[in-house]
């Protein structure tokens, strides 16, 4: 017998937006697990990727995503400068760099900085839709 543990983050996350009608979404997150294999497996179903406070990123394996990615960095610590230097191979990316800040493994950088990442996702979103013609899902409450 299979269980939902036995299907793949990847699949599972797929199947979700094909029951709530989703042909693309936005997704955000941190670290390369979070989001490499969905993007590997359904690469049509990534409207946009925001990438938050990310330690590295592998220019290659994003170039396909490159106008549809929002990479936010704190502006302090040998990450950040490393990073930064690496998004140099991704010029249609669009960089947010947080000033005074530094990420560390343990912070939690939507907490610290909320605001500013609100508004530049939201701006950055905005855009992604216009280009994209990303239709809008309205679902009834609770789900």
């Amino acid at each position: 017998m299979i269980t939902e543990t036995d299907i793949p983050l990847e699949e599972r996350i797929f199947q979700l937006l094909q029951h709530l009608g989703i042909e693309k979404a936005h997704f955000a997150a941190r670290i390369p697990r979070d989001w490499q294999a969905v993007l590997a497996a359904y690469p049509k179903s990534v409207a946009s990727l925001t990438l938050l406070c990310p330690r590295r990123v592998e220019a290659r394996s994003l170039v396909a995503l490159a106008s549809r990615l929002l990479v936010v960095t704190g502006d302090q610590g040998h990450d950040a400068h490393t990073l930064l230097s690496s998004l140099g191979d991704l010029p249609d990316a669009a960089i947010v760099t947080l000033q005074d800040y530094l990420a560390g493994t343990a912070t939690d950088v939507a907490a610290d900085r909320r605001d500013d990442i609100a508004n530049a996702m939201l701006g950055f979103l905005a855009g992604i839709d216009r280009e994209q013609n990303v239709q809008r899902v309205s679902l009834p409450e609770g789900q």
